[in-house]
């Protein structure tokens, strides 16, 4: 034993000198052949799992490794939470740019449950603070020879909250008007918003983003877009030039300045807020619409005023439409004193006879000014052409539309569209307007069939839903005309379809658009470009939608729809590898049914969506054993593909017999949940609301009243959960020989259960108007007085209070010769915190018919901030009709603009525009 241990001693020594040197060897090699790894720093605020690839490996030895990746995020509190493994590639010596589809596939785990939920639904973590580390493994022996990390912080907020002006809002200069559109059904009326403005001094508000540290640094940009042609409000947003911009905004309500050139009557805007945390972007609200009209207290002052035989000639048709949408004549700066003799009311309740009629209208206008105007991207030289012409064949209108415009920017999506449709609107109101001149008939004869004007005979004649069929009865519609009537949309070029409120909606699309609906069948289609391609800003973009199922689109129906929308990832260029902008993939699915009951007294309707966003086509596949592989087939799922869902129903009870109108609806958007074919949609939200509207008195008096509450931290991925809470009544009494009166009042209210003071958000902001007028004959005149008084008042956890008043008299008086003049006066009243301000506004105006050709319009305008700065301006206008149909707007403007802080400075403007308008 001792010779055999004598002899094993030695062996044993050099085995373990030998595994030692072995061992240090390996070693100084893996020291020396450590990779360096170096990841990019996600978005401020932001960390998604795609994240953990951008990366760059740096192998300073000689030597190629086969090697896989290792990533790992770990939180502060809540430890590790989420690890990845890639596949197997080969790093050669030298400086390597990681390509993200090199790692495919990559197995993602998410190490706590409550991040697997999270991560599939938004691709991102729970607000906090992480580490993120990237590990290179050598494959031939599985040891790390290289590792990096990033520190972040994720905050997730609400988006910002747009308050007022709401959205559809309708602005009117002078007093009120009794209603916003002629021949506007009752339910369509009491969604429009109607307002009266002191000049263009609006007051716009929202509510912040939430939870943010009272030391954090919150402001915002306000931008508002006027709106051409039939541009929806988000494609105004995206190609127009800025109307209106301003930055660094530290307050959550914002004045319309002084400074800034007024909006024009006839015109509408589309407008957002954008909000910034410490000087990064982090939050924008949704796009909302608002608009500057006459009031019709003005236009029939200046019809009584201008009692010739060039007024009878005014056009006052609203209804035209072209691509489905409204022509708004009083945006072709129509104005009283220009006639254009155009007779577009059917003459005739038989079936039209003539093979083809051609109408429409255009506008040609041109504009300079000696300076750009302050807060403003519009050039000081712009110029626009609207085209409009409509061929009618046999009753049947195909509209075609053009806009060219000079404010074109190869860094903006295109604002000159072409798009020709057929009109079922116009269509189907001009076959309206045939019934109903026979039922007038039928009424009217002795030897009616039936008698009286409210019988159920009559009622049923005049019901939309079965409008073919009536016309059918007394042989009015022709077979061409029945055929079409099943054609809701028939467009070639720039459409704007509109499927819901979560598949599509307000897009452009550029290519085709069909919306067929003959009997109880249904079926639509649209694609195919949807944007262009900006280098750096945005990718080109395809988008292809479609719906069918059964049921008439306003009546009892079930549709299922289907949106495919892909960014082109050749089609722009990068200036570098970093470049925030990523290719994106977008499907949706959803399912939309609406039932009616007790003749159409109750109706409920419902739609749910699913949508499955790929934030960037450039990343590696996604292995889960969870995604069925049919799923997969379909959407090919990248790392960073997440899903989530929406839905939302509505349970109304309209009875016109009583003129009551009552409905409660619920709806949830999940956190995640994106359509590109509605991109400013808000998410995180669950919330439901109700309605009532009563009219009384041979519906001469509406009362109103709306609640509604909603919440957002759906999935606990915030500091605190969010909830907005809103009520709001409203009175309206419109009596004959009386003032007519309007009152509302809206408190708004938010707040969060964040348990840190700091953090804590109590927020409340109540907006009051009152408005009453009235019209009355004093000898030869005719005196229109109106009294408006609104205010804002908010209540705020760190952020400011404020209170808003404001006060507006107008008076219009009409003479019996052609001549009448406006003049308001209006005082605004702000506290902001420890600032005061205080604004005077007086318009003066005249027009006068000079002739059956001429007609002018002269004003003053005088606007004040006490201490701070006035303006002062003059206009005269000069509308010419030289030819029946045609008419030549000019138009002059001296603007005096002066600062006494001097921020600005003061200014001298002119402005000079010629409006060719022809309507035929």
């Amino acid at each position: 034993m001792s010779a055999q241990g004598g002899i094993m001693k030695p062996i044993l020594r050099n085995i373990i000198i030998t595994f030692a040197l072995a061992i240090s060897s390996f070693c100084s090699l893996s020291s020396y052949a450590q990779v360096i790894v170096v990841l990019q720093q996600p978005p401020p605020y932001q960390f998604r799992v795609e994240h953990m690839w951008k990366l760059t490996l740096i192998n300073p030895t000689q030597t190629t490794y086969h090697v896989s990746l290792r990533g790992v995020a770990t939180e502060l509190d809540e430890g590790r939470i989420v690890e990845a493994t890639t596949t197997i590639f080969t790093l050669a010596p030298g400086t390597k740019v990681v390509n993200p589809r090199e790692l495919a596939p990559i197995n993602v785990k998410a190490s706590n449950p409550k991040y697997t939920y999270l991560v599939s639904k938004t691709g991102s973590v729970l607000t906090g603070d992480y580490d993120i580390c990237v590990s290179v493994i050598n494959m031939a022996y599985g040891v790390e020879i290289g590792t990096g990390c990033v520190s972040v912080q994720v905050q997730h907020l609400t988006q910002v909250e747009l308050l007022g002006p709401e959205n559809g809002t309708v602005f009117t200069h002078f007093g009120g008007s009794e209603s916003v559109k002629s021949g506007m059904k009752e339910a369509e009326k009491n969604e429009i918003h109607e307002r009266t403005a002191t000049g263009s001094f609006l007051i716009f508000n929202w509510f912040p983003p939430s939870p943010i540290h009272q030391a954090d640094r919150v402001t915002y940009r306000i931008r508002i877009a006027e709106i051409y042609g039939n541009q929806s409000p988000y494609d105004a947003m995206k190609s127009n030039p800025a109307f209106f911009e301003n930055r660094n905004i530290h307050t959550t309500i914002y004045q319309f300045p002084t400074a800034s050139r007024p909006f024009k009557t006839g015109s509408r805007y589309a407008w957002k807020v954008d909000a910034y945390l410490n000087n990064v972007y982090i939050s924008e609200s949704e796009i909302w619409e608002f608009s500057f009209t006459e009031s019709e207290t003005n236009q029939t002052s200046a019809n009584f005023s201008s009692n010739t035989r060039a007024q009878k000639h005014l056009v006052q048709d609203d209804k035209a439409t072209v691509n489905n949408q409204p022509i708004q004549l009083a945006s072709l700066k129509i104005v009283p004193g220009l006639w254009l003799n155009q007779d577009t009311t059917p003459n005739t309740t038989s079936i039209e006879k003539t093979a083809v009629q051609f109408s429409g209208n255009a506008r040609l206008s041109a504009g300079m000014a000696n300076r750009v105007a302050s807060f403003s991207e519009l050039p000081k030289n712009q110029g626009m052409a609207e085209l409009n012409p409509v061929l009618t064949c046999y009753g049947l209108p195909f509209a075609t539309n053009f806009l060219l415009s000079s404010f074109q920017d190869p860094n903006r999506q295109r604002i000159n569209n072409f798009g020709f449709n057929f009109d079922f609107n116009r269509l189907h109101e001009g076959l309206t307007t045939r019934l109903n001149r026979k039922i007038e008939e039928l009424i009217r004869s002795e030897a009616a069939v039936v008698s009286g004007a409210d019988t159920p005979e009559m009622n049923r004649l005049r019901d939309p839903e079965n409008l073919k069929n009536n016309l059918k009865q007394f042989g009015m519609i022709s077979g061409a005309e029945k055929f079409f009537m099943g054609i809701r949309s028939l467009g070639i070029g720039t459409n704007y379809p509109m499927y819901s409120e979560y598949t599509l909606s307000g897009v452009p699309v550029t290519g085709v658009n069909i919306e067929i609906n003959p009997g109880v069948l249904y079926a639509a289609f649209a694609g195919i470009g949807n944007q262009r391609g900006i280098d750096n800003l945005a990718y080109k973009r395809s988008l292809y939608a479609g719906r069918g199922g059964f049921g008439k689109k306003e009546g009892p129906h079930v549709y299922l729809t289907g949106l495919y929308v892909k960014d082109h990832e050749g089609s722009i260029r990068l200036d570098s590898a970093s470049h925030p902008l990523a290719p994106r993939a977008n499907y949706v699915f959803g399912t939309e049914v609406k039932l009616n009951f007790f003749e159409d007294k109750l109706s409920l309707q419902g739609e749910g969506a699913v949508a499955v966003l790929t934030r960037d086509t450039r990343e590696p596949e996604f292995e889960h054993e969870n995604i069925p592989g049919f799923l997969k087939n379909i959407i090919d799922p990248r790392i960073s593909t997440s899903v989530d869902y929406s839905y939302s129903g509505k349970l109304a009870y309209n009875y016109n017999a009583s003129a009551t109108m009552v409905s409660l609806g619920i709806k949830m958007v999940g956190p995640g949940y994106t359509s590109l074919g509605v991109p400013n949609l808000r998410t995180d939200q669950f919330g439901y609301e109700a309605k009532i509207d009563q009219r009384l008195f041979k519906r001469r008096t509406s009362v109103g009243t709306f609640f509604k509450q909603y919440n957002d931290n759906l999935i606990k991925w915030k500091r605190s959960t969010t909830t907005t809470t809103a009520y709001g009544v409203n009175l309206r009494l419109n009596f004959r020989r009386l003032p007519f009166l309007r009152l509302s009042y809206s408190p708004y209210s938010q707040e969060n259960d964040d348990i840190n003071p700091l953090r804590k958000v109590n927020n409340t902001t109540t907006v009051y108007t009152a408005m009453t007028g009235y019209s009355y004959k004093l000898g030869d005149l005719i005196s229109s007085t109106s009294f408006t008084f609104s205010g804002q008042q908010g209540k705020t956890h760190g952020i400011g209070d404020y209170r808003t008043h404001s006060f507006m008299i107008t008076e219009a008086v009409s003479l019996t010769i052609p001549l009448s003049f406006t003049a308001s006066w209006g005082l605004i009243k702000s506290n902001y915190g420890l600032e005061n301000s205080r604004f005077n506004n007086i318009d003066l105006g005249a027009s006068a018919q000079i002739t059956d050709r001429w007609s002018c319009m002269a004003g003053v305008n005088l606007a004040a901030e006490k201490g701070r700065n006035n303006r002062k301006g003059f206009y005269i206008n000069l509308s010419i009709s030289p030819l029946k149909g045609i008419g030549i707007d000019l138009r002059a403007e001296q603007n005096i603009y002066t600062e006494k802080q001097e921020t600005l400075g003061g200014y001298h403007e002119f402005i000079f525009s010629v409006t060719l308008i022809s309507v035929w």
